[in-house]
């Protein structure tokens, strides 16, 4: 499939901290991708170049074909139908001076502005179509979040941008978001770059996942290998850390992770790390003299590309 996204060599400075650090990724047409990793990672900053929102330090941000990284204002709001967002806090990113009708139809073409076409795109979100005469804090957090989907979709865009729309949300109110994106993106064929923390959140919302951590990929692939035999180090301490429902598999990864000796992702790492190699390195319980001072490679496994100096040293054992 051709991409729709074109992310390249992607780097993102702010003025002392280095937010991305040279991430390429790709999203095509009709495909989720999920940006995985904890605070900090560089997830959210990516989403946010894609948008036009930070301006790209390095690198290059293609989107329909088109090099979108430091497009102006104006070629922005002539993208706008096609590129949209959904962000972490449903409360602030609606307008409560607003109706609800009024905000999904601010973003509609004209000819699509009726009641009839808002109250089918509330209806479309599981909404009833009389929401459209009240305000976001007559509904709860699920329910606004649902309102800043229907406002997203009502253009008909190629590519949504998904900013943690998750995090706000308890946990069956997660569940229910993500089955409304993916019935949503079957219905519709819109593409989406979901941005997450939890790796078990996105796994199967996800054609892929690409794993983030400290501004750098570290694992990227299938959604579906990632999840049931991750490679890298820190993806395995994403993936052991996860809450589950069920408790004996709860506990199966406790031991597992304890018997790998996996450093919680959550962990707080040293102060003193050396840019030049990998950042998981000070955290990392297999690393050796070379990860702390050489930056590895994305090497090619299959279907997924690893940046870890152990699985390549491995591989040309083998």
């Amino acid at each position: 499939m051709a991409a729709l996204l074109e992310v390249t060599d992607l780097s993102v400075r702010f003025k002392r901290t280095l937010g991305v650090d040279g991430v390429s990724l790709d999203v095509a047409a009709g495909e989720t991708v999920g940006l995985v990793g904890e605070s900090g990672s560089g997830k959210s900053t990516i989403g946010r170049a894609v948008l036009g929102l930070v301006p790209p330090s390095e690198g290059s941000i293609r989107f329909a074909g088109q090099e979108i990284g430091h497009a102006s204002r104006r070629t922005r709001r002539a993208l706008a139908h096609e590129l949209q967002v959904v962000f972490q806090d449903p409360h602030s990113s609606l307008d409560p001076r607003m109706t609800v009708g009024a905000t999904v139809r601010e973003g509609l073409p004209p000819d699509r502005r009726t009641d009839e076409h808002v109250a089918a795109l509330l209806q479309s979100v599981g909404l009833p179509a009389d929401a459209r005469h009240r305000y976001p804090h007559q509904f709860s957090g699920g329910q606004r979040q649902r309102i800043a989907i229907a406002r997203a979709i009502g253009p008909d865009p190629k590519l949504v941008v998904c900013d943690e729309p998750i995090s706000a949300l308890d946990l069956s109110t997660q569940a229910a978001i993500l089955n409304l994106f993916a019935e949503l993106q079957d219905r519709t064929g819109v593409a989406l770059l979901f941005v997450a923390h939890d790796l078990v959140a996105v796994e199967h919302l996800s054609d892929r996942i690409v794993v983030l951590y400290r501004g750098r990929v570290m694992e990227a692939g299938p959604a579906a290998e990632i999840c049931a035999g991750p490679l890298h180090p820190y993806t395995q301490a994403l993936w052991a850390a996860a809450p589950v429902v069920d408790p004996e598999e709860q506990r199966r990864r406790r031991t597992a992770r304890a018997a790998a000796g996996v450093v919680s992702a959550s962990a707080a790492p040293p102060t003193a790390q050396s840019s030049n190699g990998c950042p998981f390195a000070p955290r990392c319980p297999v690393a050796e003299p070379v990860c702390h001072t050489v930056r590895p490679a994305e090497e090619q496994v299959g279907h997924r590309r690893v940046a870890c100096h152990l699985l390549a040293a491995d591989r040309r054992a083998a």
